[in-house]
Order: C-alpha cells, then sequence, then structure tokens
C-alpha cells in the first residue's frame, strides 16, 4: 500500500473530479411512480417499516448552507441535481429560497432541477 498523504478528498472516497452530486430536496410525490428510487411512491405513515417514509420534509436553507460550508472548493466543477421525491412539490418561496442558497454560496456552481417530467438548467450569470 502507498501512502495517501496530499491525496485529494475525491481520490479518497473514490469520486472522480466533474462526478453528479446528488442533493435530495424532499421525501414526497404526487406522481407515485412504482420505480422511484427513492420510494416515494409508497405512503407516508407514521408507522413505516422505512424510515424515510414516516414523516414528510423538505431541505432546509440551513442544511443547504450547511452543504456548502461542509463542501467548500470540493465538487466545484460538478453539476448538482436538485430532486427527492418531487422537487417542484415544494412550496415555490421555500424552493427559490434553497435555490438562492447555492447559487450565492457555491462557486461556478451548475446545476439541475430534476422530477420525472422535466429537467431545469440553472447557471449562474
Amino acid at each position: 500500500m502507498g501512502k495517501i498523504e496530499g491525496v485529494k478528498l475525491f481520490r479518497k472516497i473514490n469520486v472522480r473530479p466533474g462526478a453528479v452530486v446528488q442533493i435530495i430536496t424532499n421525501n414526497y410525490c404526487n406522481l407515485h411512480c412504482e420505480w422511484c428510487s427513492f420510494l416515494c411512491n409508497l405512503p407516508i405513515s407514521k408507522d413505516s417499516k422505512i424510515i424515510n417514509r414516516r414523516k414528510a420534509w423538505n431541505i432546509s436553507t440551513e442544511e443547504a448552507e450547511l452543504y456548502c460550508e461542509r463542501f467548500k472548493g470540493h465538487y466545484t466543477n460538478s453539476i448538482h441535481k436538485l430532486l427527492g421525491g418531487e422537487t417542484t412539490a415544494m412550496p415555490p418561496e421555500k424552493l427559490y429560497a434553497i435555490i438562492d442558497v447555492f447559487v450565492a454560496k457555491k462557486e461556478n456552481l451548475s446545476f439541475y432541477l430534476t422530477d420525472s417530467t422535466y429537467s431545469a438548467s440553472i447557471k449562474p450569470t
């Protein structure tokens, strides 16, 4: 085994530069697609065996800011995808606030807002 001193973070966790970063924004959806990889096709119930299905949630602006703080300088050339259950099912003012955090905090950010029917590309001006 060789030394790992000086190896950049993305090499240590086996993520290549330019990788796609998926940011889960919520866990609910109005489409209920059977192939949903986040299991958002299943009902939300406090008695669910699946922890992610016990309570509806949205990412907060504080959590978005924490992500930007913790990964400052990393993944700057990566595509960031905002997805989840159905990102566009979030209250619009909340979604706009989350987007504003990423645009303000991440340098050179390029990200996509993705749902089951369309994708919107957002790049800094």
